[in-house]
Order: C-alpha cells, then sequence, then structure tokens
C-alpha cells in the first residue's frame, strides 16, 4: 500500500527532479551569492539583533507590569460605544448614545496660574494604582495639598451683568403676557425679577456641584492627600525614583 501511495506522487517528483537539473546548473553562479549572504552579511545581523533586544526587553516589561490597566483601557473603550437605548426610533431601530463622563471641579470653571490646594494628580502612576480608588488616589506631587492656592467664589457673581446674560432663559409666559398687554413697566420688573433668580440659581448650581456647597476650595470636599510611593527601575541595579527608570537589560 506504501508503494502505491509513494506512485502517486511520482509525476510531482519527476517534475522536482527536472527543475533540479536547472538549479544544478545554475549553481556554480549562484551559490556563492549565498556564501557570501551568510559569510558576510548574515553575522553582522545576528550581532545587531543581541543589543536590540536587550532594549525591547524592557520596554516589554515595562508593558507587562501595566496589562492591567491596558486590558482595562481597551474594555473602557468598547464600553464607551457599545450604549444602546432601549427604545427604538419611527424606522425600529436601536439609537446608540455615548458613554462618557465629565465632571465639575473647580478646575472646571477657570484655569489657574498654580494647582490648587484640591488637586491630585499623578503623570506616572504605578501598576495597579486604580485599587486605591476608594480610599484615594496617591499624588506624584502632594506638596500643593499645603501650599497650593485657594480658589473662592466670589459671592456678588449673580448680579454680575456678564453672568447674567450667560444664565438669561429668555422671557417667560408671563413676562410675554404683560407685554402683550401694554404693561411694560411690569413686563421690566418681572423679567429683572427672572433673571436676577436664574443668575442665583445657576450660582448656587455651581456652588453646590464643583465647590461641594462651599464658598471655597479651602473647605471643599477632596480625597486624602499621599505621597505616591517611589518605583523601581527596570533592569537597573539604582534606587527607586519618583518616575520609573527603565535600562538596557545586561547581556550575558
Amino acid at each position: 500500500m506504501t508503494l502505491i501511495a509513494f506512485a502517486k506522487l511520482a509525476p510531482e517528483a519527476k517534475g522536482f527532479f527536472e527543475g533540479l537539473t536547472t538549479v544544478i546548473e545554475r549553481a556554480p553562479t549562484g551559490f556563492p551569492a549565498l556564501r557570501q549572504l551568510f559569510r558576510d552579511d548574515f553575522p553582522p545581523l545576528l550581532r545587531a539583533v543581541d543589543p536590540f533586544l536587550r532594549n525591547l526587553n524592557p520596554l516589554l516589561t515595562g508593558l507587562g507590569l501595566y496589562r492591567q490597566e491596558i486590558t482595562s483601557f481597551f474594555g473602557n473603550l468598547a464600553a464607551t460605544f457599545s450604549g444602546e437605548l432601549p427604545v427604538e426610533n419611527a424606522r425600529g431601530e436601536k439609537l446608540n448614545y455615548l458613554r462618557t463622563m465629565g465632571p465639575i471641579t473647580p478646575e472646571t470653571l477657570a484655569t489657574y496660574g498654580n494647582r490648587l490646594n484640591t488637586n491630585r494628580n499623578s503623570a506616572y502612576t504605578p501598576p495597579q494604582w486604580a485599587k486605591g480608588l476608594a480610599q484615594g488616589l496617591p499624588s506624584f506631587n502632594a506638596s500643593q495639598c499645603s501650599s497650593g492656592i485657594t480658589a473662592t467664589l466670589d459671592p456678588n457673581t449673580p448680579t454680575n451683568p456678564v453672568f447674567k446674560e450667560r444664565t438669561k432663559r429668555g422671557q417667560t409666559k408671563e413676562v410675554k403676557e404683560l407685554s402683550e398687554k401694554g404693561e411694560t413697566t411690569k413686563a421690566n420688573e418681572l423679567a429683572a425679577k427672572n433673571e436676577a433668580a436664574e443668575s442665583q440659581e445657576f450660582f448656587e448650581r455651581l456652588k453646590q456641584y464643583a465647590f461641594g456647597g462651599q464658598p471655597g476650595t479651602s473647605g471643599a470636599p477632596a480625597p486624602p492627600c499621599t505621597q505616591q510611593e517611589p518605583l523601581n527601575p527596570i533592569y537597573g541595579s539604582g534606587p527607586a525614583t519618583a518616575y520609573q527608570h527603565t535600562f538596557e537589560q545586561p547581556g550575558k
């Protein structure tokens, strides 16, 4: 049975050996070039691989330390675009929505020359840093907790004409009715009263949601101020530093 099966290979084998004749004829000119490739060109490439990998491996090691954060990033990215409303439109289609969160803080309302005393930041977070979210995330630089500036709300802001112009909602039904009746004075008085109430209401909302109901950041609620621990270097024997140092992998 083996010989019978091998016989089926004969046509392909015949073509192979017929083609091999051409290869043998051209070998005297082709093989020197192949020998030159392995003798002269390939060894420098092999010598370059080792230092390349010794610089690449620290990068891969760093990515491995943050594998959970990388996974979370792509998971959150997918969840951002997967939101779907349970109701359908007139064409029977379910609409998608974008899952985002826009927190409002004192730093949302204005820009400052220095960090606020409520600011918590870390550009060089340690691996699995989000596990401490409930207790308060550590800060890369905690000096602003004691020396940061304090933002204070001006209690006269609701009476500022520019602020009132930005919070004005337009004429109410009552104001329009008074204007139509020709009672201009009453309409203007009611409009001014409504504008003042709207401006004050918006100001109180800013105070409540951005400052936690406090007149400034000195009394506003903020996460605990914890100095971030130093990070050990990758492939290095030096001391731990505020941000992680990466060194070339030692050779053997």
